[in-house]
């Protein structure tokens, strides 16, 4: 057999409406919908036929996809033709579902194998199956990294401003100007009677450098003028800040204020949608959805490990797999070229 396997197309339905299936017309109602289906001789194969625009219709989930748009394929490699029945099984009795019937699988007797939602699930369906175990992911890469290197410190106005000067910018450029800018001023108030030029000289030659040394400036005089001279200890009085943005902020209320709080960059919602705990579009979508996984202690670290484990190992483009110390726990979603 090629490729085995079971795969998960997730659909979104813009709008209600009738759609003819099996020979009579069915009404489905707007939202998303998650089909599960098996395909024992070419996984890859079947894929490219459901997301082929010019396909001959065979299975009823066909007539969805004509009128549904496919998000986001997973997938799921294995010789187990019962998975997809219990994968079917489990995700009938979770809250918020609906099961739409006449679409099981040919060879089984699950009532349907395709589910309504009203709202888009942030959840990889594989995850039900094999369950990461994020709590020891967590524990393994503090093992192997000490945490983050930039915004070390926890003084909330130099935790800050680091932060802003790390944004494009490399560790090793960070660090020593953000060293640089606090030898000439401490405060936001000694901070915002430095004119920009000095202070863009000062953080060169980290990226944007002009553009940041603005935005340090304007955030200190907001600090003094709104705040007492204090960096604030919650989320929108700090976004509502020039330049900050969820990423930074969270950060901030984390390693500055010790309150728990995730700060989701590009490293964090790569391998969390690669590891199986989340299945999101966009940063803010793995910041929610990492909530409901991630247990409340490791929110503050998991942004430091992830980076340093992007950096070393969890690579954009293939990730060196052989190597991963959590590779036993992940379930490589989205994951083709690896080393």
């Amino acid at each position: 057999m090629k490729d085995p396997g079971i795969y998960c197309l997730l659909l979104r339905l813009p709008k209600g409406r009738r759609i003819r299936v099996a020979g009579r017309e069915r009404d489905f109602a707007a939202g998303y919908y998650l089909y599960v289906g098996s395909a024992m001789n070419g996984l890859e194969a079947r894929i490219r036929r459901h997301l082929s625009a010019e396909k001959k219709q065979h299975w009823h989930i066909d007539s969805l996809t004509r009128h549904a748009a496919i998000r986001r394929v997973f997938r799921y490699s294995t010789h187990s033709r019962s998975m997809e029945c219990r994968l079917a099984s489990r995700l009938a009795k979770r809250s918020h579902t609906t099961g739409i019937p006449g679409f099981g699988s040919s060879d089984c007797r699950c009532r349907t194998h395709l589910f309504h939602f009203q709202a888009k699930p942030d959840f990889n369906p594989f995850d039900l199956l094999r369950r990461t175990n994020a709590e020891r992911v967590a524990r393994i890469l503090s093992d192997l990294y000490s945490g983050p290197r930039v915004c070390k410190s926890r003084e909330p106005f130099r935790s800050l401003i680091t932060c802003v000067i790390s944004l494009r910018t490399k560790d090793e450029v960070t660090d020593p100007a953000g060293k640089r800018l606090f030898r000439l001023a401490r405060t936001p108030a000694q901070m915002a009677a430095l004119p920009p030029s000095r202070i863009a000289k000062t953080i060169y030659p980290a990226g944007f450098y002009r553009e940041k040394a603005r935005t340090i400036k304007n955030i200190a005089g907001i600090l003094v003028a709104n705040h007492g001279g204090r960096v604030p200890d919650n989320l929108d009085d700090l976004v509502a800040l020039p330049g900050v943005g969820r990423k930074t902020a969270n950060l901030v209320l984390g390693r500055a204020f010790s309150k728990p709080a995730i700060c989701v960059d590009t490293h964090v919602h790569r391998i969390s949608n690669r590891l199986g705990w989340v299945a999101t579009d966009i940063p803010e979508e793995t910041e929610t959805a990492l909530r409901h996984v991630l247990p409340e202690e490791h929110w503050i670290a998991i942004n430091g490990l992830m980076v340093r484990h992007g950096q070393a190992t969890c690579h954009p483009t293939s990730p060196k797999c052989s190597e991963c110390a959590i590779a036993g726990d992940c379930l490589r979603d989205g994951v083709g070229r690896s080393r």
